[in-house]
Order: C-alpha cells, then structure tokens, then sequence
C-alpha cells in the first residue's frame, strides 16, 4: 500500500509469576492523538508483591511524534517513565486495564493519558508531562475493597469528559461493615477531577445498572447525570441528577417491563435532551426521553434474522429525527423511536412492517464476509468496514507440486509417498505434500 510505514516500537512480554510476585503488562497500548496522527504511545506494566501487599506500577512512552518533540524543545525535560508505588489490601486483584484511557480532556486538540491507581488517585498526562492529580476518595482498604471502572467518554464539541464509578464493598471476612455496595462517581472535565456522590443512591438496597450523562443547554458541558437503578422489589428507576449529584426531581419508574440487570450502557447524545438506553441481552434499545413528565420511553426493537440479531452501532442524526444505527449480516439500518426503517430513497419512512436496509454494503466476492462496521463520529453517513475472506483450498497444479517436492523433499521423503501410501508420482496432490510437510513439522505455506 503506498504512504503506509511500518515502525516496531516495543516487544510486549508475557505476563510472569514468581512465587508471589507477579508482573502484568497490558496488551493494548495507549495512543494518544493529535488531529488524526498519533503523538504518542505508552505501555502500562504493574507488578504485585502479594507476601509484602505492595505493588509498583509503571507507564513507559514508547513513541513521541517529531511535532510533540519540536514544540518541547531540543531538550525534552519530561515526566516519563512514571512510576507509582504503595500497598493494597489482602482481596487486591490488578486493576482492569480499562481504567487508562485517552481523552481531550483540556479541548487543546491533543488526548490526556487519564488513569487512577490503587490508592484511588487519579492522574491526567500530557504527552510529556503531568497536568493533574487529585485523590478522589479517602480509601479504607482495611475495611473496604475497591474496585475503579470507566464509564464512558462523552465527546462534545471541543473537549472530552470523562465518568468513572468507584464501587466499595466489605471484605467477605469481615463482619464490622454492610455488605451492600457503596457506589462513587469522578468527572474528569477541563476543571479538574471532581467526586460526585448520587443523592438517588445514598439509601440502602439499592443497585446502580447504567450510568449516562445529557448535554443540552451549553455544548462544552454536561447538564445532567442520569443513573439506572432498582429496588429490593424489582422496579426499575432513572434518576437525573445535577453534575454535582443533587436530585433534580424525584426518579422515575420505568413503566415497562424491563430487568435491571440487563440495562447496562447508555449511549451519549450530545447536544440533545435525547439519549439511548440498551438492553444487551434482548437486542433492544430504548430512546429515553428524561426531562419529559409522560411517555417519556421509546422501545426499539433491533431486526434479527434466522435467529440472529442485529449488531447496535450507535444512532445518526437524519430527516429531523434521532434514529437508531443497526448493523446485520451486509446491511445497515435506520430506525425511528416509532420502529419505522428508512432508506437512502426517501425522507420518509417505508410503509408499516417493511424493513428495507438504508444501505447494502457490496461484497468483495461470494468468499467475503463483513468481520466489523464502526461509524464515522465525524460524517453521518461514514463507516470503517472490515471485510475477511474464508479460507480457501488452492489447487496446485502437477508443475507447482513438482516444484515444491524439488525444494522440500528429500529422496527418501519421495520414496515413503511412492511404497508406503502406494502413489505414484503423478498421483502425489497437495494434500499428500501437505501431509508430509507436516510430519516434518515443516510450517510451509506453498503459492
């Protein structure tokens, strides 16, 4: 492919375990972007003494762009490696690599590297150097385990923000505290790092499913955090709250049958009073409608076929509508909060129960099938389409094998084809040359 360059920039070693220490290094780095190139690469590795209850964690830049280094100057005075240790609890486990991610928190153009360590201390990093950080809640890991888990990554206009939940619960061995969960959130935003306690969540018995956000009075903030949650009797609530977590109005009851525990991912809309609730185990969507005092829920349910449901790819802003994205087999569609589908032919909605995709994506051949489909958060109607062809069983002609037993085979090898499988030299296809290639343990692909 021309202008596609290849660099190899680290070696990522297997996790190790020695007695009781333990060194973990996640498998997928961290880019963080400029525009549409990447600035810089990190590599996150943390290793656990579990006899002593310590642990040091490390984060090591791998690739700086030229751009980053020339705007740093010639001699780059930075933060990196960093390196954070201290001591956990006996319940510790390694915290989930989706704690670290990537984010334009400051709407300069350029991602922050956002992550929290054990302690529950979070920290924002420029490319080269530390930005914030900020103890987001006094941990007691005597009495409590924590567990830190990221949300979701609002995108609006110019800048990012960032929600996590903070999940404390007595050790199992300790009968001093409640077992129910406590449940805390942090908001990253261009402000700084905030603690926001849901004033729906502060009685007991309660369990949080989703948690989202609306963003509709100003561009560049959040108006509202919206939590899922239910009760001892089953009832599922949506509670809005201010971004500080006061109530806004007292939550509401869902007035259809739903499970809690299957609610859990609300898809940001920004700019909008709108935002989309999912039900991961039905393949259903719901288009909530929070400030509205009646009717305020949309049920959607996505296509299937033969058994096989649809794939949720987010929602599109088309014909004055929100609709919801869907992707099946080779096929994209559209559907309104009324479950009407629409089509790239019109503005208006086909007819009550047709169901025509908005667009058929073309095959390469009979042989390739669709591996994945991601829009476009730039243009409405823009995918990244991934397509993969089976396997298939070449033919090789008599000249290919013949060459290939030239080059592979010895005398001897020719002669246990001939006696032992009782073929002639003619007879000897690619089957029979694979067959001995791998009784020789020979990892030989022939073309």
């Amino acid at each position: 492919m021309n202008g596609v360059s290849i660099q190899k920039l680290a070696k990522i070693e297997p996790n190790q375990e020695r007695g009781p220490v333990v060194t973990h290094t996640a498998k997928k780095p961290l880019v963080v972007w400029k525009g549409g190139r990447p600035a810089a690469v990190f590599l996150h590795e943390k290793t656990l003494n579990r006899l002593t209850y310590s642990y040091h964690s490390k984060i090591e830049r791998i690739y700086l762009s030229d751009q980053i280094q020339k705007s740093a100057g010639c001699s780059l005075n930075d933060d990196f490696p960093v390196k954070v240790s201290g001591k956990f609890g006996s319940d510790f486990t390694l915290i989930d690599d989706n704690t670290y991610t990537t984010a334009d928190i400051n709407g300069d153009g350029t991602d922050e590297l956002v992550f929290a360590d054990e302690n529950l201390t979070f920290f924002v990093y420029g490319p080269t150097k530390k930005l914030s950080e900020t103890k987001s809640i006094e941990p007691d890991h005597k009495l409590l385990v924590y567990q830190t888990s990221l949300i979701d990554r609002l995108h609006l206009k110019n800048r990012d923000v960032l929600l996590y939940k903070i999940t404390s619960s007595a050790r199992q061995s300790d009968t001093r505290t409640p077992e129910t969960e406590r449940i805390h959130l942090v908001q990253i935003d261009h402000r700084g790092i905030h603690s926001v306690k849901l004033e729906c969540l502060q009685q007991p018995g309660l369990e949080l499913h989703a948690v989202g956000a609306l963003s509709y009075t100003h561009e560049d903030r959040i108006d509202e955090i919206l939590a899922i949650y239910s009760s001892q009797s089953d009832s599922v609530w949506l509670a809005r709250h201010l971004p500080d977590g006061k109530l806004i109005e007292q939550p509401k009851e869902f007035y259809h049958q739903v499970s809690g525990h299957n609610l859990r991912e609300i898809k940001f809309v920004p700019n909008s009073k709108q935002t989309i609730l999912r039900d991961t185990k039905n393949n259903i969507v719901y288009l909530l409608n929070p400030t509205d005092r009646i009717n305020w829920i949309r049920k959607i349910r996505l296509p299937y076929e033969d058994g096989r449901d649809a794939n949720f790819l987010g929602y599109r802003r088309k014909y004055g509508k929100l609709l919801i994205t869907a992707a099946m087999k080779n096929q994209i569609f559209l559907i309104d909060e009324e479950n009407n589908y629409y089509t790239q032919d019109d503005n208006q909605p086909q007819p009550e129960g047709k169901k025509d995709p908005y667009l058929t994506i073309p095959l390469e051949s009979d042989l390739h099938e669709i591996v994945s489909i991601t829009p476009s958060e730039v243009n409405e109607d823009e995918y990244l389409i991934i397509q993969s062809r089976k396997p298939q069983h070449k033919k090789l002609s008599e000249q290919e094998i013949l060459d290939a037993i030239d080059k592979f085979l010895t005398p001897q090898d020719i002669n246990i084809l001939r006696t032992v499988r009782n073929l002639n030299l003619n007879q000897i296809d690619e089957l029979s040359l694979k067959w001995e290639l791998e009784k020789k343990n020979l990892d030989i692909k022939i073309v």
